[in-house]
Order: C-alpha cells, then structure tokens, then sequence
C-alpha cells in the first residue's frame, strides 16, 4: 500500500476519523449547571484512555455554542493490533473494539455494546458528581426495512392523496406548478 491514509479515505466501510458527541441534559433538554457540565465532561475526556485504549483519542471539543445545549465532540481513531492480513497495525473499529472486549453478538454489534458502556461511564460520572440519571424516551425499537419502506410509501401515498383532494377544491380554477 503506498498510501495508507488514501486508501482508508476511498474505503467504503472503514473512515479514518470516527466521531461521538456528549452532553449532559436534564428532562428539558437544558444542560446541567455550566461549570458542574464542564467538569464531568473534562473528567469523561481524561479517561478515555483508560476505558477504550484502542481509540486513539485525536480531538475534544467543548461546545457551548448552542443555547441550552453544551456538548463535546470527540474524534478518534481505531487502531488495531497484531492483524494478520496486511499491515500488522490498521485502523479498524470491529477488531479494535474486540481488542476492548466487544465482539458483535446477533444484533447487539460490538459497536453498540461500547456504546452503552460509554453511556454508563457518563451516567457514572454524573451520579459521583451528585446529579440523578435517568433515560426517558430511548431509541425506537427496530423496524426490518421492508417494514420502513412500506410505511414510506404510505406516507408519500397520503400526501399525494391530499394534494389531488386539494386540486380538486379549486373549483375548475386554472393553476400553475
């Protein structure tokens, strides 16, 4: 490979950077106290190292931009090791994240398992800092795609419907689309 960093940009399924995005909201949407907000983030940010040594953490960014809404962007690279196709060291986020421990079970990929540890981490921090944690109003549950497209498509059927009940109302008035 003459340029590594090239081919994992034109590569479909790895990326070279990876993003997740934190933020401690209470039932409103609106962000803890400031500084409270602040130091937990900081604290999530200075053990990542410890929980995920495999992402390698290349970026934080505190946000406050938002009114209500100050978060934290975090860039990181999978780094794999001992691979024995190709280059003994890659970026790879399933063998990554293996090397942490999370291998892909059915549906429950290895992704979505560390995902829910880091959650559990912030949920952790937030609790040691005296704040009470809970999640309302989780993800939706999963919906196979035939079923999506199927509800799709009698979304777009109903609109369609409305228009034409809509056209039909002008009372043979001549209208331009």
């Amino acid at each position: 490979i003459d340029d590594y960093f090239d081919k994992i940009c034109n590569d479909k399924k790895k990326h070279p950077v990876y993003e997740m995005i934190i933020g401690i909201y209470n039932q409103s949407k609106q962000s803890a106290d400031d500084e409270l907000n602040k130091t937990i983030l900081l604290r999530f940010v200075e053990d990542w190292k410890l929980r995920n040594p495999s992402l390698e953490l290349i970026g934080a960014y505190y946000h406050a931009d938002e009114q209500g809404k100050p978060h934290v962007h975090l860039d990181y690279i999978p780094v794999a090791h001992n691979c024995t196709r190709g280059m003994a060291t890659q970026t790879a986020l399933n063998k990554a994240l293996k090397e942490q421990g999370f291998e892909t079970e059915g549906r429950n990929t290895a992704q979505i398992q560390w995902e829910k540890r880091e959650n559990k981490a912030l949920s952790d921090l937030c609790v040691q800092f005296g704040l009470q944690v809970s999640h309302p109003g989780r993800r939706k549950q999963h919906q196979e795609t035939y079923q999506f497209k199927e509800s799709k498509a009698k979304e777009e059927i109903k609109s369609l419907e409305e228009k034409k009940q809509s056209l039909e109302k002008t009372d043979g008035m001549d209208l331009f689309l």
